[in-house]
């Protein structure tokens, strides 16, 4: 029992070093600041509490031993469902590894990376029987042609030791009016034009952004694994420097779930389903959104 409960603990402590902001601080100064009054209040060589307040040792160990039971619940009612969904994935500790020594990140668009995409990387991840050369995209066209008008739309990873990119994310932040459509499954992101994209000069101003595609190639599952939160974390990097970096700044991220990694992801993320999208082929998949400030994020 005490065993199982360690390991709840610890896995607890690993999700809430990814939290960031002032939950996490204010939780593990908590943690830590309790540990200490403990140790020093009510140890037999000083028990300070006791001598201030009069009040008999034994009261007060259990009085604070209720206070760490209530504080433990609450950590469980509260952190919970978050650990219970990163049980699933490989969690941030797992994800540095030597073999991402070999990446490069690319944290903007670049010609030889959107030429990757498009005519390697989609294809190979998101094949399509109708367009096999192309796999399922918007039109490569207009891909170009966004990616023009803003840099910050797309990361990739550069592998130095296979020369070639091996995996890619796009974020497209669009205007206002496309982004409710987006959110309300009222249009997919495959049917996003150039024009919707938000140029480079209004990248600040930005309330909707939706990621229409994202995923890394490898031989083994492992190393699949070890690029894919690398990508990940590419990407919150050029979100985070690029679109969230006022002070109080918010854009409502959009996703649409397509597989089981990426709504487990959207979940881990805390972002909430808010309708249902077909791409015309009698298959709805879910759409996912959240408000985001750069402690959410990161």
């Amino acid at each position: 029992m005490i065993a199982g409960f360690s390991d709840f603990i610890s896995r607890v402590v690993s999700h809430l070093k990814e939290l960031g902001g002032a939950r996490a601080a204010a939780l593990a100064v908590g943690l830590a600041g309790l540990a200490y009054a403990t140790d020093k209040l009510v140890s037999d060589k000083d028990s300070l509490l006791a001598k201030t307040t009069g009040l008999d040792r034994d009261w007060l160990l259990i009085g604070l031993f209720l206070l760490s039971v209530m504080l433990v619940t609450w950590i469980i009612i509260v952190e919970w469902p978050s650990v219970r969904r990163i049980e699933g994935l490989h969690t941030p500790g797992e994800m540095v590894d030597a073999k991402s020594d070999d990446l490069e990140e690319k944290r903007e668009r670049s010609p030889a990376l959107t030429e990757a995409v498009l005519t390697q990387l989609i294809p190979t991840l998101f094949p399509s029987a109708e367009a096999p050369e192309e796999g399922i995209t918007m039109p490569g066209d207009d891909v170009r042609a966004a990616g023009e008008k803003n840099r910050y739309m797309l990361v990739g990873l550069y592998s130095r030791k296979e020369a070639r990119f091996v995996g890619y994310a796009s974020f497209w932040p669009v205007r206002d009016e496309i982004g409710e459509k987006l959110i309300k499954g009222e249009m997919t992101d495959s049917d996003l034009r150039a024009e919707h994209v938000l140029g480079e000069d209004e990248r600040h101003l930005c309330n909707y952004a939706i990621v229409p595609g994202i995923g890394v190639i490898g031989k083994t599952t492992k190393l699949r694994n070890h690029r894919g939160i690398r990508l990940v974390r590419t990407l919150k990097k050029m979100i985070a420097a690029e679109y969230l970096n006022t002070p109080g700044r918010k854009i409502t991220m959009i996703a649409i779930g397509y597989s089981d990694p990426g709504r487990a992801w959207c979940k881990l993320l805390e972002m909430k389903q808010e309708s249902e999208v077909t791409y015309g082929d009698g298959k709805y998949f879910p759409v996912f959104a959240r408000a985001m400030t750069v402690d959410d994020l990161l």
